[in-house]
C-alpha cells in the first residue's frame, strides 16, 4: 500500500508540497520498495532524536533518563505507525524537532556558532521546514527573528538564514519550474 502511494504521488500540481513530492520521488528511484521511505523516514526521525539525547547528555542528564524518556517515545503506538505512511506532517514534524534541538544547541554551545557544517545544517533544516508544508512559512519566520533578535550569537548566525533564503528561493524558483 505504501509503495502504491508512493507511485501514485506525482506532478509538482498534487495536493502535497512539491518538496515533498520531489523527495518521495528520489527515493522511490533509488530503491522502489516500501523499505525505503520507511528508512528513510526513520532516519529523519532519529536524527533529532539522537542529537537531542546527546545534548541533554552534555547537559548534565543521566543516561538512566535518556533511556527511559527512548523507551517511552518508542512504546507510544503512533511512533511506528507514523514512520511507515506517506504523510508531509510526519517529516515537517521531525524537521521541527530538528530546528528545535539545533536552536538549543546554537545557544548552550558555543563552539557550535562558528562551526560551517552546522550552520549549513541550520540552513539546510530552515529550508526544509519553509517548504515541506505550506504553513511551514511561520516557524521560518519565527526562527529568523529570534536568530535576529539574540545579538550575543555574534555575526556568524546570520550565515545561516541568508544560506536559508538562498536554498529557498533557488528550489521554489528555478528548480520548481525545471521540474513543472
Amino acid at each position: 500500500c505504501l509503495a502504491q502511494g508512493a507511485h501514485q504521488v506525482y506532478g509538482l500540481e498534487n495536493w502535497h508540497p512539491p518538496i515533498y513530492i520531489l523527495c518521495l520521488a528520489v527515493l522511490v528511484k533509488i530503491w522502489d520498495s516500501t523499505y525505503m521511505i520507511v528508512l528513510a523516514q526513520t532516519v529523519v526521525f532519529l536524527w533529532p532524536w539522537c542529537r537531542l539525547c546527546g545534548l541533554l547528555y552534555k547537559k548534565g542528564m543521566r543516561p538512566t533518563g535518556i533511556i527511559l524518556a527512548t523507551i517511552f517515545i518508542a512504546a507510544i503506538p503512533s511512533t511506528p505507525v507514523l514512520l511507515c505512511t506517506i504523510w508531509k506532517d510526519v517529516p515537517y514534524g521531525c524537521l521541527l524537532l530538528l530546528l528545535t534541538v539545533l536552536a538549543m544547541e546554537y545557544t548552550e554551545l558555543p563552539e557550535k556558532r562558528k562551526n560551517l557544517l552546522f550552520l549549513l545544517e541550520v540552513a539546510v533544516t530552515l529550508t526544509g521546514v519553509a517548504l515541506i508544508r505550506a504553513n511551514g512559512i511561520v516557524p521560518f519566520v519565527m526562527m529568523i527573528a529570534a536568530i535576529a533578535a539574540i545579538k550575543k550569537l555574534g555575526r556568524m548566525r546570520f550565515v545561516a538564514v541568508a544560506l536559508s533564503v538562498l536554498l529557498i528561493g533557488v528550489i521554489a524558483g528555478p528548480v520548481y519550474r525545471y521540474i513543472d
